[in-house]
């Protein structure tokens, strides 16, 4: 039978996986109010199948998947539970975000369906040990405006970056000649897992390793709080890729969009 949960009881099935289930924990920390959660379990076996109106989800979404009436999360331990709540999706026109190898088998034959973009998670799955830092790399909660300049040039909002600083972000920058060269953030995904967000190296001082500066100062500040980190980027952004794996961190999932255009909606 399919039900709906409590958000305590979606986000303990949810943790039993924190870091495959990443993408819908987010959401849920932002966006709980706005999405509808439908569960259907049988004894240990589950499946949860979550809907975010695009109009109330982030400007990403809304910017680039207009069209759609929501954005579809899809989870669970169990590929009967999963094929199931496929049956549920609403008739409208959808963007379905899964790193599920079944899901993902499934959606591909649906004839409406689209891969429209994918996006490669990483995560340190060892530690590393200490790294070697340049001077002057030091978390910062501050409010910067050439900063946020460079933040917002990967597609973050004034008030999207507000609310992750409020949250307890931290940004670091590494500066050449009084100019701020390059940058990043860190900020929570969900509990103990936090994201890497926001890497930005200005073009004249591209080539030097100071985004793989600014990244290995997130990561040490991540590995002193006992947080576990979270990078991702675009399947075909390769030198964001290349920056992941120099930093030490493995790919772990990949997350394909799909649109489904319904003819109706």
């Amino acid at each position: 039978m399919v039900r709906r949960p409590t958000l305590d009881g979606a986000l303990a099935l949810l943790e039993q996986d924190p870091l495959k289930s990443i993408v819908t924990l987010k959401m849920l920390r932002r966006h709980s109010d706005a999405m509808t959660l439908k569960l259907l379990q049988h004894g240990n076996n589950w499946g949860l199948l979550s809907l975010l109106p695009v109009g109330q989800s982030d400007h990403w979404d809304r910017k680039g998947y207009g069209e759609a009436e929501y954005v579809v999360f899809m989870d669970g331990n169990n590929n009967l539970c999963k094929s199931e709540l496929l049956e549920l999706l609403p008739a409208e026109s959808l963007v379905i975000k899964t790193g599920d190898e079944f899901l993902r088998g499934l959606i591909v034959l649906e004839p409406d369906a689209v891969r429209v973009s994918a996006f490669v998670s990483f995560t340190a799955l060892r530690a590393e040990g200490p790294r070697s830092l340049k001077q002057g790399l030091r978390p910062s909660s501050s409010f910067d405006a050439e900063a946020w300049r460079f933040f917002k040039e990967n597609g973050y909002e004034e008030d999207e970056l507000g609310n992750l600083f409020e949250s307890g972000a931290q940004w670091f920058g590494t500066y050449v000649d009084g100019t701020l060269a390059a940058a990043c953030f860190v900020f929570p995904n969900h509990r103990s897992i936090w994201e890497i967000g926001g890497v930005n190296t200005r073009p004249q001082f591209r080539r030097r390793g100071l985004g793989k500066a600014v990244v290995d100062a997130a990561l040490d500040y991540l590995d002193g709080q006992s947080l576990i980190p979270r990078y991702q980027a675009r399947w075909d952004n390769a030198p964001s890729i290349q920056l992941a794996k120099s930093c030490g961190l493995a790919e772990y999932m990949c997350v394909d969009h799909f649109f489904l255009r319904r003819a109706h909606s």
